[in-house]
């Protein structure tokens, strides 16, 4: 058969366009359709996966997923949204009711407990130890380390000179090369 056989039925084949679309193109295209010449079959029939057990058991689990997404959106939705603390107008009291209220939300969503003054107090030395031995590890030691007390300066013995950078730059102009 061709494509006269079939008028009345879906067409199942298709033809890449290789150039840009341009009228030329276009008419060629469309006069190798109808000739029928670089035609690509497309499969007419639906791809019919048969009944094993690995498949029926991937659906169950995608209708259980389905089933759970459902049954904990009408959780959420019956849940109260999470009020914003109206307490807080920007003022430094506002702010500080917002911080404590948001501190205990979490401290209860993880299942933090708070800590003794003695943990506290523990914690607070462990940290001082530790800053301790990372200021022995910089502590510079040197040799020529002035006496605390007494300034570090130069002797001063007078014998400096000073030129004059103007008379300089008169005698490098003559060095000059002109590379042009």
């Amino acid at each position: 058969g061709g494509l006269a056989e079939a008028d009345g039925r879906l067409k199942t084949s298709i033809i890449p366009l290789e150039d840009s679309l341009t009228f030329n193109s276009m008419n060629s295209l469309v006069s190798n359709a109808l000739n029928g010449k670089q035609v690509k079959k497309i499969p007419a029939l639906p791809n019919i996966k048969t009944r094993t057990r690995k498949l029926e058991e991937a659906e169950r689990q995608k209708r259980d997923r389905k089933k759970d997404q459902a049954r904990r959106k009408a959780q959420d939705d019956q849940k109260p949204p999470p009020q914003t603390f109206s307490a807080n107008d920007g003022s430094k009291e506002g702010r500080r009711l917002e911080r404590d209220r948001r501190r205990a939300e979490h401290n209860a969503q993880n299942n933090v407990k708070p800590k003794t003054p003695e943990e506290i107090a523990e914690i607070e030395n462990k940290r001082r130890e530790r800053m301790e031995e990372e200021a022995a590890k910089w502590k510079i030691e040197g040799e020529d380390e002035a006496e605390e007390g007494t300034p570090f300066e130069e002797e001063d013995t007078g014998d400096e000179e000073f030129e004059d950078i103007d008379d300089e730059e008169e005698d490098d102009d003559e060095d000059v090369l002109d590379l042009d």
